[in-house]
């Protein structure tokens, strides 16, 4: 009995992909404490956003995410036991219809935790954001993922919006403010630019892995009728996106570096040396011989790019 439980525990927990659910809530907690907090302390100011608040962010971020992984898999299944039957969970330790009611349930509670975040503040806009983002996943799964560049778009667009959340939830804490002091004003604006830069950052990785992950899987995404970029285009065509997309977030950070440099932010302008570098290594990676590409160290890699991005957030407070 304590094996089949450990079993099926372990089972769920790939089924969520819980290191990726760990990187979001550290994700979340960097931004919010260290990007956004750190703006309002070089004020001489805390954040607005009270702690329950955020725990109710991110308790509904992490449902829905949770939620749409299983509903990718429900969709997937015919392609992921060509494509890597290994870690197949759904039909093996978990069956479809118990995936079918835990799919529902996360989403359920994530939309819930969501709306109440959404009452809290007074916003009824927000209120259709995580319903929003649970219907984009669904979406996802069912249609856009096999299609040209819009499942690629749709899940770069939901990762970067992950990183701004907290912003928009700072900003509607404001409107207990109806005379703004200026030194809010101006904390508010930098903790925007930060949020922005990451955000960006997260968009642009997330569709390079996404890219990357495309073509990984392009054995048995072309069995199965994908219409992906990967299935649709040249290699040359693929290497050329992945490559030029690269080469835009070397930018990105290099810009974003000079604004960190000029705002005395030393420490957090050369700790995004190392995402940096390792972007580079990955056009070099590229530049190489085709045959001799490993999708799946790139991958491995491109998520390693993105946590130390996260990551960098730690330096934001420190000053050299």
């Amino acid at each position: 009995m304590h094996s089949t439980g450990s079993l099926l525990l372990s089972s769920f927990l790939r089924l969520i992909r819980w290191k990726n659910l760990l990187i979001s809530l550290v994700a979340l907690l960097l931004i919010a404490y260290f990007g956004i907090g750190n703006a309002y302390r070089d004020s001489g100011l805390v954040a607005l956003t009270p702690p329950f608040q955020l725990a109710l962010l991110i308790i509904s971020v992490l449902f829905i995410m949770g939620a749409g992984y299983i509903i990718n898999d429900l969709m997937d299944i015919e392609t992921d036991i060509i494509n890597c039957p290994d870690r197949v969970v759904i039909t093996k330790t978990i069956s479809s219809k118990a995936a079918l009611w835990i799919y529902y349930s996360m989403t359920v509670i994530g939309v819930a935790f969501g709306a109440i975040l959404a009452v809290l503040l007074n916003q009824i806009s927000l209120l259709f954001i995580f319903p929003g983002a649970a219907l984009s996943l669904y979406l996802y799964s069912y249609s856009f993922k096999k299609s040209f560049l819009a499942g690629n778009v749709i899940i770069a667009s939901l990762t970067a919006i992950i990183m701004i959340l907290p912003w928009i939830i700072e900003v509607h804490q404001i409107e207990q403010y109806p005379l703004m002091p200026p030194s809010i004003f101006n904390a508010l604006m930098t903790s925007g630019l930060i949020s922005l830069f990451f955000g960006s950052f997260a968009f642009i990785t997330t569709l390079i892995r996404e890219w990357i992950k495309d073509l990984q899987d392009l054995k048995g995404d072309s069995l199965t009728g994908a219409r992906t970029m990967a299935a649709t285009k040249s290699l040359s065509y693929n290497l050329y996106a992945i490559k030029s997309a690269s080469l835009i977030t070397i930018i990105l950070i290099l810009v974003f570096q000079v604004y960190l440099h000029f705002n005395d932010k030393i420490a957090a302008a050369v700790s995004l040396l190392a995402p940096m570098l390792l972007l580079g290594k990955v056009i070099f990676r590229l530049s190489q011989k085709n045959d001799t590409i490993d999708w799946k160290q790139l991958s491995d890699l491109l998520k390693w790019i993105m946590c130390m991005g996260i990551l960098s957030l730690l330096f934001f407070g420190i000053k050299l």
